[in-house]
C-alpha cells in the first residue's frame, strides 16, 4: 500500500495519519477515525479543535463534541434556539430574539395590548407569526451545552 510520502506499507500493517488509523489490506487501504477525534459528517475534526455554526460553538474533546451557545447571537428557550430577529409566540405573548436576549414584544391581558416598539416584521397574523418560528432549531443534548 502507498501511504503517502514515499512510505509503503505491507499487508497487514497498521499506521496512524493524524485522526486516522489506516491498514493494509490485499493493496488497499482500509481507514477508521481514532475515538480522540470527532467525525461530523464527512469533516474529521483533531482534539481540541473547534469550529462553529450561526448559533453555536464547538469543540472537539477526546471524541465528544461540546457545545456552547455564542453569547449575542441566538436565544435558547426551552428545547428550541432561535436566531437573532427570529419571533416566537408562546400562548399570548409575541418574543423575538434580539443578539441573544429573548424580548417580549407584545403582551395580551385580557383585552389590553401593551406594545413596545413593535417592528413592521412583527405586525402579521398568528399565522404569520408560527410560520416565522421555521428556523427553530432543536436542542436535544443540553446537559452537555458548556457555558
Amino acid at each position: 500500500c502507498d501511504g503517502g510520502n514515499d512510505a509503503l506499507y505491507e499487508h497487514g500493517e497498521t499506521w496512524i495519519d493524524g485522526c486516522w488509523s489506516k491498514h493494509c489490506q490485499g493493496g488497499s487501504i482500509k481507514t477508521i477515525v481514532l475515538k480522540e477525534c470527532c467525525e461530523v459528517g464527512e469533516d474529521v475534526y483533531n482534539p481540541d479543535s473547534g469550529w462553529d455554526d450561526e448559533c453555536w460553538n464547538y469543540r472537539c474533546t477526546q471524541g465528544i463534541i461540546k457545545r456552547a451557545l455564542k453569547p449575542n447571537m441566538c436565544c435558547a428557550v426551552g428545547d428550541k434556539v432561535y436566531r437573532n430577529g427570529e419571533f416566537w409566540y408562546p400562548g399570548m405573548m409575541l418574543y423575538q430574539c434580539d443578539h441573544g436576549i429573548s424580548k417580549l414584544i407584545n403582551q395580551n391581558d385580557g383585552g389590553l395590548s401593551l406594545q413596545i416598539n413593535l417592528p413592521s416584521a412583527a405586525i402579521m397574523s398568528s399565522n404569520s407569526l408560527l410560520e416565522s418560528t421555521r428556523y427553530r432549531r432543536d436542542i436535544s443534548d443540553d446537559a452537555s451545552v458548556a457555558q
